[in-house]
């Protein structure tokens, strides 16, 4: 045996006498909620309901994924409804569709999204201010009222689909069917009961030419004005039931006003609208 001169020497011979650290244990991570026949199912399902047209939230994601646990009398009790430790939540199903290739997406359509008129908009809150500042209009006094579209088939703005698709179906996307809501609210925060235009007439339908006229509710809310025209839109009609219904009590009770306040020109001509209003109606 030849000698070795150097320390170098014997490292370089019978190698570092350094022990390696012992490898960390491979784990397996956390165990799938579904395994792969479920997972199978849920996509087939997903793409199904593209297919038709249907929207897909990640809260159907799991819905449909419970429903499968549910159906599966061996994998039921694992679901925390019945005693496990299983739940789904959108982010679960936004990982799981990411995962697989799929994305969030708004429908196609071949209309293209117009734009605010901001500056409008300002220029009329600018103008709203003046005329409050320059009349001395207290804010019990001012009132904002609008009208929207409550459609009787709602959809989600997105759904789940593959990513990178090119068209993206949703039924009823072009459905118009819709019953108009009509709110008012002062600047004080007092709000008015809404009324709710439907499609119809007032009295009851008498053949199928009239359809989906003033539901029959047994419990209606207290307060609400219920009424129909046309093609839902507001008419002088609904209007004039509104203020009959529905603005007129309000300011009534918020006569009060007057004694805890001096009196002013705006609710003078509050006092004069409100019985010439009574006069009309």
């Amino acid at each position: 045996m030849e000698p070795m001169s150097s320390i170098s020497d014997w490292k370089h011979r019978f190698g570092s006498s350094k022990v390696d650290p012992p490898a960390a244990p491979v784990t397996a991570g956390r165990k799938p909620l579904l395994n792969k026949e479920e997972t199978t199912k849920l996509f087939v399902w997903i793409q199904v309901q593209n297919g038709r047209g249907v929207p897909v939230a990640a809260s159907d994601i799991c819905l449909y994924a419970e429903g499968l646990l549910r159906c599966n009398p061996l994998r039921k009790e694992n679901l925390e409804a019945f005693g496990g430790t299983v739940s789904f939540s959108q982010a679960w199903a936004n990982q799981l569709c990411s995962k697989h290739g799929m994305t969030s997406r708004r429908p196609t359509t071949g209309k293209s999204s117009s734009l605010n008129d901001t500056q409008a908009a300002r220029r009329f809150a600018e103008y709203v201010g003046r005329t409050i500042k320059e009349h001395g209009i207290r804010p019990e006094l001012t009132w904002n009222m609008d009208q929207t579209a409550l459609p009787l088939l709602p959809l989600g703005k997105k759904t789940k689909t593959k990513r990178g698709s090119k068209v993206v179906k949703v039924r009823g996307l072009g459905d118009k069917r819709a019953v108009t809501g009509q709110f008012c609210v002062s600047l004080s925060g007092g709000k008015l009961h809404p009324q709710l235009i439907y499609t119809g007439r007032t009295e009851p339908a008498r053949c199928r030419k009239y359809p989906g006229s003033v539901p029959r509710v047994a419990h209606p809310p207290k307060g609400w004005s219920l009424t129909a025209s046309k093609s839902h839109w507001a008419t002088q009609e609904t209007l004039r039931l509104w203020v009959k219904d529905l603005f007129l009590p309000f300011a009534t009770t918020s006569s009060s006003h007057r004694a805890e306040h001096p009196p002013s020109p705006s609710y003078s001509s509050l006092m004069t609208t409100m019985s010439t209003l009574r006069r009309l109606l």
